[in-house]
C-alpha cells in the first residue's frame, strides 16, 4: 500500500486497503483500525463502491464501540446498514456484511442505555445534593459526569460541568480562580462569604482595608473607585469589599450593610427616568433604617450611565438621587467607574 501511495497509484491503494483493515481488526488494533478506516474512507469515496464504503463505516464502528464510544459506534453502523442497503453487489456477501453491522448496532445501543441509566442517575443525584452541605459528594457527581459525556464525544456537556466544576471549586476555596470574568466571592461550608486568595496574593487586600477605613470614616461619604477597563474594580468590589464589610463593625459598633448595584441591569434599561423607581428606592431607604446601621450604597460600572442616557438632562434624576442619599447620615456611596469616564462626574 505504501508502493503504491508512492506512486501515485490512489486506485489501488483504495481496492486493498480493505484487507489491512480486517488484519488490524483480527488483531484488535483498535485505534489503529480507525485511523485506518478513516483514510480508506476518503479513498472510496472517489475510487470506491457504496459496499466498500459500508464496511469502511462498519470498521468505524467496531473500533468506535471497542472503545466504549457507544452513540458514536451506533451512529456509525447505522451510516454502514443504510449504505450497505444501497449496494448492487453479491447478496450473500450484502447479507454477511449487514448481520455484522447490526450486531454492533444492538450492542452499541444496549450499552448506550446502561450509560444514559447511569447518567440520568447521575444527574439526579446532582440536583438533589447542595454543595453547601455536602461539597466533596457534589464535586464527585461533576467529576463522574464529566468524563462520561467526554467519553461519549458530548464535549459540549462536558465543558459545562467542567465549568460548573471549577466554578464551586473555586468558590469553596479548593481551586484558585480561573478565566476572564469578575471574582466571586467565596463561601465557607456554611456560607457565609470569604475573601478568595487571589484578592490576598495579588496585594488587592490593602486596597479592600483601605476602602473599608474610608467607609467607617466620618468624612468620607462619596467614594470613587476607578481605573482602565479589565483591571479588577469589579472584583475587588464583589470578592474583597463586600464580604469585608459583611464582617466588619464600625469603630462605634454600627453593622454596615452593602447595597450592590449595577447602573445598568438594575435601573437604567432605557433612558426614561420614570422607569427608574428612584423616589421608591429612596423612600426605602429611610423607611428601613435602623439605629446603628450604616448602609453603602455601591454603583458598580457608574460608566454606563453615559452609554444609556448620552445627554446630561437624562442623567440629573440619577444625580439627584444620590444627592438625596448622600444627605442621609447613614448612607454612603461608593462608585465604581472607568477612568476615561471619569471627567463626567465634574458634572
Amino acid at each position: 500500500l505504501d508502493l503504491f501511495a508512492q506512486i501515485d497509484r490512489q486506485e489501488l491503494v483504495a481496492k486493498f486497503i480493505i484487507n489491512q483493515g480486517e488484519v488490524l481488526k483480527k488483531l484488535e488494533a483498535w485505534s489503529d483500525l480507525y485511523k485506518l478506516a478513516q483514510r480508506a474512507l476518503e479513498l472510496h469515496l472517489t475510487y470506491g463502491t457504496e459496499e466498500q464504503i459500508a464496511q469502511d463505516y462498519g470498521f468505524l464502528a467496531e473500533a468506535a464501540m471497542h472503545e466504549s464510544k457507544w452513540d458514536h459506534a451506533s451512529q456509525l453502523a447505522e451510516l454502514a446498514v443504510a449504505i450497505q442497503d444501497q449496494s448492487t453487489g453479491n447478496p450473500l456477501e450484502i447479507a454477511q456484511y449487514q448481520n455484522s453491522y447490526f450486531s454492533i448496532l444492538t450492542e452499541s445501543q444496549s450499552n448506550l442505555e446502561e450509560w444514559q441509566a447511569t447518567v440520568n442517575q447521575l444527574e439526579k443525584a446532582r440536583r438533589k445534593t447542595s454543595p453547601h452541605h455536602d461539597l466533596h459528594s457534589y464535586i464527585s457527581i461533576l467529576k463522574a459526569l464529566k468524563k462520561l459525556y467526554f467519553d461519549q464525544d458530548q464535549y459540549g456537556k462536558s465543558a459545562i460541568i467542567k465549568e460548573e466544576q471549577l466554578r464551586v471549586e473555586h468558590q469553596y476555596g479548593l481551586k484558585a480562580f480561573i478565566g476572564i470574568n469578575p471574582l466571586k466571592p467565596q463561601q465557607k461550608s456554611d456560607s457565609s462569604p470569604i475573601i478568595p486568595r487571589e484578592i490576598k496574593v495579588y496585594g488587592r487586600l490593602e486596597d479592600v482595608n483601605n476602602l473599608v477605613a474610608r467607609i467607617k470614616s466620618q468624612e468620607h461619604k462619596l467614594i470613587v473607585i476607578h481605573g482602565v477597563s479589565g483591571v479588577g474594580k469589579s472584583s475587588l468590589i464583589n470578592s474583597g469589599l463586600i464580604p469585608t464589610l459583611l464582617a466588619e463593625n464600625s469603630e462605634d459598633n454600627q453593622a454596615i450593610s452593602p447595597i450592590l448595584l449595577r447602573v445598568y441591569t438594575d435601573w437604567m434599561r432605557n433612558s426614561d427616568s420614570a422607569t427608574w423607581n428612584l423616589e421608591y428606592v429612596l423612600e426605602t431607604l429611610r423607611k428601613k433604617h435602623q439605629k446603628n446601621n450604616l448602609k453603602v450604597l455601591i454603583l458598580d460600572q457608574f460608566e454606563e450611565l453615559f452609554t444609556v442616557c448620552p445627554k446630561p438632562a437624562q442623567r440629573l434624576p440619577l444625580y439627584q438621587f444620590l444627592y438625596e442619599c448622600l444627605s442621609l447620615n447613614f448612607v454612603k456611596v461608593v462608585l465604581s467607574i472607568q477612568t476615561d469616564y471619569l471627567h463626567y462626574l465634574l458634572e
